[in-house]
């Protein structure tokens, strides 16, 4: 049962070239737009790669706006994707984005388009990333391979960390990771 439920919150960035705007120096995901989270799955902020790594998860059609990062505006679209993907016992893991997966990625990246333009970004400009995996878990979830006291089938074998989720937040997840930390630390020293 363990390694399966994989889930990754996936996300792409979108981005446009604007002339009178840099925000490659600014605080990366800085403000959440969570507006469409509840009923699209999905949350917009705002992110630009560094060089290196946007040259890793873009199509080379647009190598040439990796290297005007002071030009470059983006927004990151992550998803609360499905837990449909696995990890093996050699480590090797398979989480393939699900039809309902591109259909959040292709909707946020539709609106984080519209936002750009509205910021100046040229629209023939724009393109999106590749998508990636922001927050891995679910592959130890609680109820399938933890109990309620993040206990395995193993006795003294525990689970604490993002595989318990049993299913992707699509947010950052580590406000809840910090409390369930504390409360496991708290009942492991009452034992």
């Amino acid at each position: 049962e363990a390694g399966k439920n994989l889930f990754l919150d996936l996300f792409n960035i979108i981005y446009g070239l604007n002339e009178q705007y840099n925000q490659a120096k600014e605080l990366t995901m800085s403000v959440v737009c969570d507006k469409f989270h509840k009923n699209e799955g999905f949350i917009l902020s705002p992110l630009v790669d560094s060089s290196i790594g946007l040259l890793a998860c873009i199509d080379l059609k647009y190598i040439g706006n990796v290297f005007r990062l002071n030009n470059l505006m983006g927004l990151m679209n992550k998803i609360k994707d499905e837990n449909m993907g696995r990890v093996y016992p050699n480590g090797a893991f398979d989480k393939t984005p699900t039809a309902n997966d591109r259909k959040k990625l292709n909707k946020g990246a539709e609106v984080a388009k519209e936002i750009l333009i509205q910021c100046g970004v040229r629209p023939k400009s724009i393109f999106v990333t590749r998508p990636r995996g922001a927050h891995p878990g679910g592959t130890a979830a609680i109820g399938k391979v933890v109990d309620k006291n993040l206990e395995t089938r193993i006795k003294n074998l525990f689970v604490c960390d993002a595989s318990i989720l049993p299913e992707a937040p699509g947010l950052p997840p580590i406000l809840t990771l910090v409390a369930i930390s504390k409360w496991f630390v708290k009942n492991i020293l009452e034992k």
